[in-house]
């Protein structure tokens, strides 16, 4: 058995003992389905999703394939319960770094951006996974993907609209441009896990994009009014 990359996602994946043990059975459910889900992520991460096989995460879990099929019906099934770990993971950090309303927003986007940035770099085997290969896995995942990025784009949007509250010299923006946004950041991802690129090395051109369009939002919003009027 190949051995499965420690993360933060999935907990402890040591492999359960041989032999007779005294581990109830809701302990080696948990740690079967943990190391499936870990499994599945390295190797979509390594073969891509089509190029993964149940019978080979299986051996990559170190369980049967029957075992497999005590906790998920197929493929697809496992895929997005593994997609879904990695999300919270990012919902979790994004929110915990933002900070209070009350802090100033050019706080708010470097530590939210940077939090989504660090996860991506320290969970690289699962940013690659998910980030690389969601839209080649099928319909249903492609759709756990648009749930997830408009998720991102409303946590975004909610934060913007206390933080215009603060601060009056922000102007609104469309919701597309909160959707834009995160569809631009989650691009530039994509392009720095092909390219062996630094995650960290995104921030500052992320940062003082997205700033960019907050600073102009007021502007803008003039001129697109004066055109209407």
């Amino acid at each position: 058995m190949t051995e499965i990359p420690e993360s933060a996602l999935f907990g402890a994946l040591a492999p359960l003992p041989r032999g007779p043990h005294r581990l109830s059975a809701e302990v080696v459910a948990a740690s079967q389905r943990s190391r499936l889900l870990a499994a599945i992520t390295a190797l979509v991460a390594e073969r891509g999703y089509a190029g993964t096989t149940i019978t080979d995460l299986a051996r990559r879990a170190g369980v049967s394939p029957n075992v497999f099929y005590e906790h998920f019906s197929d493929k697809e099934e496992c895929y997005l319960a593994a997609y879904d770990v990695f999300v919270e993971l990012l919902v979790r950090a994004i929110t915990e770094a933002a900070g209070p309303p009350e802090e100033p927003w050019e706080s708010f986007v470097g530590e939210a951006v940077g939090a989504y940035l660090g996860v991506m770099e320290d969970e690289r085997t699962a940013a690659r996974a998910f980030v690389l290969e969601v839209e080649g896995a099928g319909p249903i995942p492609r759709r756990h993907l648009r749930r997830a990025l408009h998720g991102f784009a409303l946590l975004v949007r909610e934060r913007h609209f206390r933080l215009r509250a603060e601060e009056s010299t922000l102007g609104p923006l469309p919701d597309r441009a909160y959707l834009g946004l995160v569809h631009g950041i989650r691009a530039l991802v994509g392009e720095a896990l092909q390219d062996d690129t630094r995650m960290a090395d995104l921030l500052p051109d992320v940062q003082l994009w997205v700033t960019a369009t907050l600073q102009g939002a007021a502007s803008a919003a003039h001129l697109r009014e004066a055109e209407l009027s």
